[in-house]
Parts: C-alpha cells; sequence; structure tokens
C-alpha cells in the first residue's frame, strides 16, 4: 500500500494471475473511489506500474478529481459537466438534506 497526499489517499495493489489490480482508497472510510487494471507478464514490472500509476495521482490533482468522482457517486449527485467546485457544492448540499432529514450524522 502507498500512502498519497498526506495520509488522504492509498494505493491497493494487488497482482494475481499476471492481473495487476491498483485501487484509489479513501484511508478514512476505505472507500474505493477509482480502480485500474492491468495485464503485467512479468512481477518484476508491478512496483514500475504502481509507481506510474501514483504519478498520474499527483498530476494535476487527479486523486482529488478521482475522489470527487467517487464522492457524488457515493451520494448519487450528478458531476458530469460540472467543475470541481460546483460538484463540491452539490455534495455538501446534498450531505446537509441528509442530515436535516436525519439520515446522516455529524459524528
Amino acid at each position: 500500500m502507498q500512502r498519497l497526499a498526506k495520509d488522504i489517499f492509498s494505493i491497493h495493489s494487488t497482482y494475481e494471475d499476471s492481473l495487476l489490480t491498483l485501487e484509489l482508497v479513501y484511508t478514512e472510510t476505505n472507500m474505493v473511489l477509482c480502480e485500474f487494471e492491468r495485464t503485467v507478464r512479468d512481477a518484476q514490472n508491478v512496483p514500475e506500474w504502481i509507481e506510474q500509476y501514483k504519478r498520474h495521482l499527483l498530476e494535476e490533482n487527479n486523486a482529488f478529481y478521482y475522489a470527487l468522482e467517487g464522492f457524488a457517486d457515493f451520494f448519487e449527485v450528478d458531476y458530469k459537466r460540472k467543475s470541481a467546485n460546483e460538484v463540491a457544492t452539490l455534495i455538501n448540499l446534498k450531505i446537509q438534506e441528509l442530515k436535516d432529514r436525519g439520515e446522516l450524522s455529524n459524528d
């Protein structure tokens, strides 16, 4: 498991039968935000793929965009064709709505 963004995100990896699975995970809740699968013929190439995935996530804050998409999916918020700020606002509104209805606690 690799740590990203000051322990907000982790990368979980599994390699089995030539299939490498990499997951971007929100550490606090262990929620999988993004999954990447790749056939890798040689186990020696796995660390290289993990590093490439990590670089991709850190470039232009991709990890945060995947996080927004993951949370938008979780809270059933439409994020398509919206800016990151719009999506964050919609997620916050949805959270407040759930709290107001007693379906979500402040814990």
